[in-house]
């Protein structure tokens, strides 16, 4: 009997690893700047990637190299009318590059689809100080295919300088990994 018992926590154990045992780690060092108006620069610092086909994380830091205070809206803006895809809001997310065919402009256009980015340890501020920083990890849930490109969004930063006229920035990273 104990030894069916030991079989079935073993079983049991292997069912519950078996989804983190898929993760791909993908360690980086992506370094990228947004130049503001006004002045200054956003810096984006990418470390650590970890994605499954169902779900995704990112360590990063996030730096204010500027004079000015900059809101983050993480969620981006939403649409006004839902799309027919998950189209990216400009919010902080794993955006995937997709080229789609358009009746409206009777071509093809290219479109960045979203995994948007439902949790942040630690929490992410509403806005950064002056030469300020976030540095955690932030990530999401969907339907990753492997073998696709992906990079990441991040954005929605609003410009508080004066001299921005409460312009709004984004990010989409240079880099990209494949899952």
């Amino acid at each position: 009997m104990a030894v069916r018992r030991l079989g079935l926590a073993l079983l049991l154990l292997l069912v519950v690893l078996a989804p983190a045992a898929q993760a791909k780690t993908i360690r980086v060092d992506w370094r990228e700047e947004k130049t503001l108006t006004g002045g200054g620069a956003l810096r984006f610092r990418v470390t650590k990637i970890v994605a499954t086909t169902q779900s995704w994380a990112v360590t990063a830091t996030i730096t204010n190299d500027s004079g000015s205070r900059v809101g983050i809206a993480p969620k981006g803006r939403p649409f006004q009318l839902p799309p027919p895809r998950p189209l990216w809001s400009n919010g902080m997310a794993l955006i995937e590059h997709h080229r789609v065919f358009s009746v409206n402009i009777g071509g093809y256009h290219g479109e960045w689809w979203q995994h948007p980015a439902t949790s942040f340890r630690p929490a992410l501020p509403t806005s950064l100080a002056p030469h300020a920083s976030w540095t955690g990890t932030f990530g999401g849930r969907g339907k990753l295919k492997k073998g696709q490109a992906f990079s990441l969004g991040f954005g929605l930063f609003e410009l508080q300088s004066p001299e921005s006229g409460g312009a709004t920035v984004y990010w989409i990273t240079d880099h990209s990994f494949i899952l």
